[in-house]
């Protein structure tokens, strides 16, 4: 077989084990300026069906002990309506602020809730999450040190969403992991630049 011919196979496969990075929800918590970012982006694919639908409206993240349970939960809402998933998580991270906090904020975007006290994650309904969303909550004023947020990577599965994470990236983690999109562009450059040193070596070897 020649080059070329193999170096065609191989891009499909190298594409779909890029694009397969976008297959769960990265969320990421920032320092933009003199606000907090978290910001979101990702699919996620349901294998059960919802146990109905709720109107939820708040911006908050919460997080430490409280009344024996450890909440952690990050609302993305704004007065929507959203389907409910409400198969409980198989997974839960520890706390990421170190005594219980609470901030409300602002969002953009599709809306998206970590409910995990309830056992519950809801998506804006009407929207298709088996493609690419994406969202935002803005917290002005703030700082990571001063939510006295705990840097580091957290993650979520859950029962409704088998085989798929959501995970959430503070601070200097968040800068660690590349966006689905860099990465798919990363192995695209990987893969240009493949060829071309195999064509300047064939052309070395010819001369």
């Amino acid at each position: 077989m020649s080059f070329k011919s193999s170096y065609l196979l191989f891009l499909p496969a190298s594409l779909l084990l890029a694009s397969s990075v976008n297959a769960d929800i990265i969320i990421d918590a920032s320092e933009v300026g003199n606000d907090v970012v978290i910001s979101w982006s990702g699919t996620l694919v349901n294998t059960a069906s919802s146990s109905g639908t709720q109107s939820i409206n708040g911006v908050y993240i919460e997080s430490g002990p409280v009344n024996g349970q450890a909440p952690n939960n990050l609302f993305f809402a704004d007065n929507k309506t959203f389907n409910k998933y409400q198969g409980g998580f198989s997974t839960t991270p520890i706390d990421f602020f170190p005594s219980y906090r609470y901030f409300t904020g602002s969002t953009t975007g599709v809306g998206f809730v970590i409910w995990q006290n309830a056992g519950i994650i809801a998506l804006d309904d009407g929207v298709d999450f088996t493609q690419t969303q994406s969202g935002t909550a803005t917290y002005t004023n703030r700082t990571i040190s001063s939510m006295t947020f705990i840097e580091g990577t957290y993650v979520w599965t859950h029962n409704d969403f088998v085989g798929e994470t959501i995970t959430f990236n503070v601070g200097s983690a968040s800068a660690a992991v590349p966006e689905p999109s860099t990465t798919i562009a990363m192995g695209l450059l990987g893969i240009v630049g493949f060829a071309g040193n195999r064509r300047r070596r064939r052309q070395v070897s010819v001369a």
